[in-house]
């Protein structure tokens, strides 16, 4: 069971803070919209405004979720406001009664104009913008996580798995599409995000949109593909091939094999993040496919793209989860990617993806 009170303490300690605002109301309300946060701040998925301090938590919020708050956000005291009622003004109201001597809050996901009031109608109260600082805690994963994470995993590998038989000439990227969220929804999950089936030529596309094209005989089927459980997601990429491959795409997907190879054993903790990105495009550079190949990664959890990025610098820490997925995208060819999600681990990393890749898959 997630300990909710334990990451609100956590974040508070990390910043000296005395209490941590976070908002998700309606966006025409002019206030915050930061769904993602206040859930794991706080185990709600509704509208409201959260705020922890040293003390309590108390989340304020409207009638119309009073019964699924007091079911999601056990340990949180609950407020509900009427509609008519300015979130903002009830927000301030509350600081006021806890009466912190700091408060923060993320400048990114909260708005200016709730910002500038914090700022200026709390005489005595220092109001402190913080660049992502909830997403800082959740670029680390408890067991509970993990175990969300790797039952995501489970049923998108269960759900591509399921549909090998189905693939074959004539059918379109969109038919695929549907059967594999047919497939998470089966298992209880449904997508984590628009997924990518791209075939043939499409496939060169790094973010192709899954068309309606038919797929035929003799060429790559690119899947990017994820299902969420409770919250939290997977990101799989998978490549196969319609019929026979030839030498030069199989020659394509052992590069980018080699490359994800090479940036799964840099991961571990305290390894910087840019030499795992390093260990990857030192292959894909060697390699006939240079000028076409790049590499990607990024933390899983709640969100499908959240820190640790591979673009950016910082040190691994154990219980990050990140995918690896190295690729080559030549036009009118066809691209090929390789995606696993792993788990910095105390003494190293573990591949919590275990869907078949050592070697190009051929269907039909």
């Amino acid at each position: 069971m997630e300990n909710f009170r334990k990451r609100q303490t956590d974040l508070l300690k990390r910043f000296d803070l005395d209490a941590f605002l976070v908002i998700h109301v309606d966006r025409l309300l002019a206030t915050g919209v930061d769904r993602v946060n206040l859930r794991y701040l706080s185990g709600f998925s509704g509208s409201g405004a959260l705020i922890a301090s040293r003390e309590c938590a108390v989340l304020l919020t409207d009638p119309r979720y009073e019964e699924r708050a007091e079911r999601e956000a056990p340990g949180v005291e609950i407020r509900t406001k009427a509609l008519a009622i300015d979130y903002l003004d009830a927000i301030l109201n509350l600081v006021r009664e806890l009466a912190p001597r700091s408060i923060g809050f993320s400048a990114q996901k909260t708005s200016f104009h709730v910002g500038q009031a914090l700022a200026t109608s709390l005489p005595g109260i220092t109001a402190i913008p913080l660049s992502e600082p909830v997403e800082s805690i959740r670029a680390i994963k408890d067991e509970a996580e993990v175990s969300r994470i790797r039952a995501a995993i489970e049923i998108t590998q269960d759900a591509l798995t399921e549909i090998f038989g189905e693939i074959r000439p004539g059918v379109t990227e969109h038919d695929l599409a549907i059967r594999l969220r047919q497939g998470y929804l089966s298992q209880g999950a449904d997508e984590a995000f628009d997924q990518i089936i791209a075939s043939g030529a499409n496939s060169a596309i790094a973010h192709h949109a899954t068309s309606d094209r038919r797929i035929r005989e003799g060429e790559l089927l690119l899947f990017d593909i994820g299902a969420r459980v409770d919250g939290y997601v997977s990101d799989i990429s998978r490549t196969l091939h319609v019929g026979k491959a030839s030498a030069q795409v199989e020659d394509m997907y052992q590069t980018v094999l080699a490359a994800q190879q090479a940036g799964i054993a840099a991961v571990g903790p305290g390894v910087s993040i840019l030499d795992v990105r390093e260990r990857m495009e030192s292959v894909l550079r060697k390699s006939p496919f240079a000028s076409a190949g790049r590499v990607s990664g990024h933390g899983i959890g709640l969100e499908v793209h959240e820190p640790p990025y591979l673009r950016s610098e910082g040190i691994l820490q154990a219980g990050a989860v990140l995918t690896i997925e190295p690729g080559i995208y030549v036009s009118g060819l066809g691209g090929i990617r390789i995606e696993d999600d792993i788990l910095v681990t105390p003494s190293g990393r573990l591949s919590l993806t275990t869907l078949q890749k050592e070697r190009l898959i051929s269907i039909g």
